[in-house]
């Protein structure tokens, strides 16, 4: 299947909302509103190569994206997972004949629907702000960065156990949806996805998350993760941002079937 590029109300109405969500001036969001494309992606659809012109930014409007490193051996890391609100493409560098390419390469994770902005309006657009504006926007995304690189500095100190868990975590905070058993994830992360993301090989989540699931960390509902309640990652994932849930989370989690299965 090949994305579709057909924009809905809604569709527009969220884009608006996540751009506000943004804190950036009424004009920036006004002129961002007026010069977008809304691309519909099927699942494990390619979004941009690595490598390839780094001419669109991409906003996630509703659904759910993967941001690849792919390594010089063939494998690949999973370095974001990107929900609804969240900005792809953003990540480039300078190649040897002075072009912007693409650092990383991302792909649907789930049908997701994808704001997308050319490069040439975002610079343009910048250079009309007013410094102080522009200064603040600035400022926001150095610390947007500097958050990123810490993290990524953190990871790569924990063990195998304490990434996976890390991972639920943000997959709780970013997709899961409140539930009487507890926070049930919105995607269902295959273990390869999760060795992806945790830099592990497959069988090794095989057994940590075995793990997790008899220590009652962990539920099955069907084919969806369950992080339960009582468990340290629900309790975690509650207090980290208690309420806020993404919509695809929504509707997806309220299509599981039958009650929470806990493994011993």
């Amino acid at each position: 299947m090949t994305p579709g590029m057909q924009e809905t109300a809604d569709d527009r109405q969220q884009f608006e909302s996540q751009l506000k969500g943004w804190i950036l001036p009424p004009e920036v969001v006004e002129r961002l509103i007026g010069y977008h494309t809304i691309i519909n992606y099927p699942p494990s659809a390619l979004i941009y190569k690595q490598g390839f012109p780094a001419d669109f930014l991409f906003w996630v409007v509703k659904g759910a994206a993967k941001v690849y490193c792919p390594l010089r051996n063939g494998s690949r890391i999973l370095v974001h997972a990107a929900g609804p609100g969240e900005l792809l493409g953003h990540f480039d560098l300078m190649d040897d004949q002075s072009q912007w390419v693409r650092l990383f390469e991302a792909h649907s994770w789930t049908r997701c629907t994808l704001a997308m902005v050319t490069r040439q309006h975002v610079v343009k657009l910048a250079k009309s702000l007013e410094p102080v504006v522009l200064v603040e926007m600035l400022q926001r995304m150095n610390t947007a960065w500097s958050s990123w690189v810490g993290a990524f500095a953190s990871f790569l100190g924990l063990s195998f156990r304490d990434r996976l868990e890390l991972v639920m975590r943000e997959l709780g905070t970013k997709f899961g949806i409140q539930d009487k058993e507890g926070i049930l994830l919105g995607l269902d992360p295959a273990h390869a996805d999760l060795a992806e993301m945790i830099g592990s090989s497959r069988p090794m989540v095989s057994r940590l998350m075995s793990e997790l699931i008899s220590e009652g960390e962990i539920g099955r509902r069907g084919k969806r993760y369950i992080l339960l309640n009582g468990g340290r990652l629900a309790v975690r994932v509650k207090g980290t941002q208690p309420g806020k849930l993404s919509h695809h989370a929504v509707r997806v989690g309220h299509n599981g079937n039958g009650r929470v299965t806990v493994a011993a």
